[in-house]
């Protein structure tokens, strides 16, 4: 009685995984992430706890024969274990990081949730468990569908559209859910007995396709076309007459298919709008830019799999594989951003764990395809069920080829795994054919295990997602100190963002704490910075093959460096933004970052060296100019800055700077009020459009004083240069920013149609504010 009860208690929390995407709970770090990914965790513990204290002992009667896909799934955990320990960054390996908690240990989650599906689901469970599948995703697509409702009757807690992606919080990672739970609710449509739950399944079937067009995911449309081509290939080949099934089968595709056209058509004629929220996407399919990054990552990918044949770099380890072989063609399409996978599953399972894991995986797959063609010919499936299954997993494999594994569709992946063996083998049995007392000591030993697992994996990184979020949520520096303290105290092994976040903390704290008064808060900062080169050494230690982590690192003693005019610190800055170069040579940002270094220690050869490097590297990234014109400006070369900058704002804005202001203060000291003007002007107009728009702008936008600035010395560079109509409009302009300015504008305005605004000439600015001077770039004035 007591085993039975626990097992219930094993189901039900098994049952509790169809929720998984519905858990967002705010207040914690990446909460669209780190919840769920928990609380899966949690449920399948629950699940493995009351199995265990059921009293264990032994399997029996597990033969892998009879589960192919048990055998594939164990040789799977044991390649990605061996691959994390000989990978290239361990840690990260074995526990991924907030931002995706995978890794290893997810992994093992994965597995044991497979394996207890095996062990307590009933033939009748299975149902239940998928109509609450179903169920969580209906609720998902009706969260999310209140955008296409009229303001007025939106839910003011309804903030996320299925284009915005829901509860899932990416609509790339929500259309694959729902497409996976598609075929579930077909399944149900086509298997359930009762009439109510057979039109449950029916109209939930409609409610997902709604979905799966409103989250407009081109790689989940074509899965969805794909695996319904798979799955009437699937009817057919497996039916009695196949040619009766093919004519059958053939003629209701093609009418559907024109039906499909039909409606396409109607809708793009009578409703374009529709038509492009649905459809959009697909234009210029073979000219996006993103699908262009897409095949740099792949390129990367190929090239990390040829380093590492056997293993690869190491599961979740893409970013070491793209610091190795960066490609500095991202810059044209993502500026500084970055992809932190590989964007094709396949392709990062060859580059992180080798030819190992790549064929095992495809072993979990194959052995799902064997199964379900057996299960076929020994009549446990019908061919309809065949179909509907096969389609659901062709159409999952097809959207994994652009891009990668995600908890809320790996769970029901993993479900339908389980689903598809347990109709051909028994479900593995638990045999107690130990001692009463061997039974109890050791169900209470792997009791505690999980128990332990379960506090260190699971409550731990939960209290450090929560105090992360604390420490980056606005509040006074002590309590935000104290929070960063907390997690960097934690035993919480997902690391990865806490240095970063910690140095962009200190770095906009010290310009307030240098102007502190209190000694006791100075003393307290000085503490922080010391914590902080401590964990900038323990950042590189566990992601020692990364870029990414000598460059934190780098930039932290330089900000020590500044701080207290120390040179030691900006020399050990210099070694590990150094190093960072050497093991990314093609990526840019450690160049710049380095010859920034070399102008403040003042070797200016060095600098334009590594400048050049970059400027070669990477043609359309802004930032090579703005520093190149920064040491320009240093060598008197205003003129040059200027062209630089000017580049730089062809391939992207550039923000209206302390920097750029320094570039236009040095042109207007020396008399290039032409050129001042020019890059003034430019500058302006990409950040506020036309300057003649300006004052139509709604509502006006607020500038900050050196946004200000740029804009209210505008009509004297004019003026100078001799442009007395720029001037007049320049100053018009000035308006839309400044309404105050109204009257002296107007008597700028006469002063220079009279021919008597020579006054002006020997001012800065048009209206008098604030001084506000370049100070990043400015040599003299």
């Amino acid at each position: 009685m007591r085993e039975v009860m626990l097992k219930d208690i094993g189901r039900v929390g098994l049952f509790l995984t169809a929720a998984t995407p519905l858990i967002l709970i705010p207040g914690f770090f990446f909460p669209f992430v780190t919840t769920r990914n928990l609380f899966f965790r949690f449920c399948v513990e629950i699940a493995a706890f009351s199995i265990l204290a059921g009293g264990v002992r032994r399997l029996r009667d597990v033969a892998f024969k009879d589960d192919p896909i048990l055998k594939w799934f164990v040789a799977y955990v044991l390649v990605l274990l061996v691959a994390a320990f000989f990978g290239a960054s361990r840690w990260h390996s074995f526990f991924g990081d907030f931002e995706r908690m995978g890794g290893v240990l997810a992994w093992l989650h994965l597995f044991v949730f497979y394996f207890m599906l095996r062990v307590v689901m009933r033939e009748g469970d299975w149902p239940i468990l998928f109509r609450l599948f179903v169920v969580a995703a209906d609720g998902v697509v009706v969260w999310g569908g209140s955008e296409f409702l009229p303001q007025s009757f939106r839910n003011p807690s309804f903030q996320m559209g299925l284009s915005h992606g829901s509860t899932i919080g990416n609509q790339g990672l929500l259309a694959p859910y729902l497409l996976i739970v598609l075929g579930l609710a077909v399944w149900l449509a086509r298997t359930e007995k009762s009439p109510f739950w057979r039109s449950f399944a029916a109209l939930s079937g409609c409610i997902l396709l709604f979905g799966i067009g409103g989250a407009r995911n081109r790689s989940s449309e074509l899965g969805l076309l794909v695996g319904s081509f798979v799955g009437s290939v699937t009817l057919i080949g497996m039916s009695k007459n196949r040619r009766i099934s093919a004519k059958k089968y053939g003629l209701g595709l093609t009418a559907a298919a024109g039906l499909i056209g039909l409606l396409a058509y109607g809708i793009s004629t009578h409703a374009p709008q529709l038509a492009e929220t649905v459809g959009g996407r697909w234009k210029g399919f073979t000219s996006s830019p993103i699908d262009y990054s897409r095949t740099i990552e792949w390129n990367i990918a190929l090239k990390g799999f040829r380093d590492r044949p056997i293993l690869g770099y190491g599961p979740e380890n893409h970013q070491v594989v793209s610091s190795r072989h960066y490609d500095p063609r991202i810059y044209d399409v993502l500026g500084d951003g970055i992809f932190d996978r590989t964007h094709n599953a396949w392709l990062e399972l060859l580059a992180t764990s080798g030819m190992a894991g790549f064929f095992t995986m495809i072993g979990i797959w194959a052995a799902a395809v064997v199964t379900l063609r057996r299960g076929v010919g020994e009549e446990l499936f019908s061919a309809g069920e065949a179909a509907i299954l096969a389609a659901t997993l062709a159409g999952y494999a097809v959207y994994l080829t652009f891009w990668f594994f995600d908890i809320n569709c790996v769970v029901v992946w993993v479900a339908l795994l389980a689903f598809i063996t347990s109709r051909r083998a028994p479900a593995l049995e638990i045999a107690a054919d130990r001692s009463l007392g061997q039974r109890h000591g050791l169900s209470w030993a792997l009791g505690a295990l999980v128990i332990l697992v379960a506090y260190l994996q699971g409550v731990l990184p939960l209290q450090a997602a929560r105090t992360l979020s604390n420490a980056l949520s606005p509040g006074v520096f002590e309590y935000r100190l104290m929070e960063f303290q907390k997690v960097m105290n934690s035993a919480s092994p997902q690391t990865l963002h806490t240095f970063p976040l910690y140095y962009q903390f200190l770095r906009n704290s010290a310009p307030l704490i240098s102007r502190e008064t209190n000694p006791l808060v100075r003393k307290e900062f000085d503490l922080a910075m010391q914590r902080g080169a401590l964990e900038a050494e323990r950042s590189i230690a566990r992601n020692r093959e990364d870029d990414r982590s000598y460059v934190d690192a780098g930039r932290f003693f330089v900000l020590a460096g500044v701080y207290y005019g120390d040179r030691r610190y900006l020399e050990r800055a210099m070694l590990h933004l150094t190093h960072a170069v050497r093991i990314s040579p093609r990526r840019p940002d450690g160049r710049i970052l380095l010859s920034g270094l070399l102008i403040s220690l003042h070797d200016t050869a060095k600098a334009l060296a590594q400048i050049d490097s970059a400027m070669r590297l990477a043609p359309g990234y802004s930032a090579t100019y703005q520093y190149a014109a920064r040491l320009e400006l240093r060598h008197n070369n205003p003129d040059s800055a200027a062209s630089l900058l000017l580049v730089a704002m062809s391939h992207r804005p550039i923000p209206l700077d302390a920097a750029a202001l320094g570039v236009v203060d040095t042109l207007q000291a020396r008399g290039s009020y032409a050129r001042a003007a020019q890059l003034t002007r430019r500058l302006l107009e990409h950040a506020y459009g036309e300057m003649a728009g300006w004052r139509k702008l709604r509502p006006p936008p607020q500038l900050s004083p050196i946004e200000l600035n740029f804009a209210n010395r505008l009509p004297i560079l004019y003026l100078s240069a001799g442009d007395g109509v720029n001037a007049v409009r320049a100053a018009n302009a000035f308006l839309a920013f400044e309404p105050n300015a109204g009257s002296l504008a107007a008597t700028f305005t006469s002063d220079v149609a009279r021919g008597g605004a020579e006054k002006w000439r020997n001012q800065w600015v048009l209206y008098p504010l604030p001084t506000v001077s370049g100070s990043a770039m400015t040599s003299s004035k």
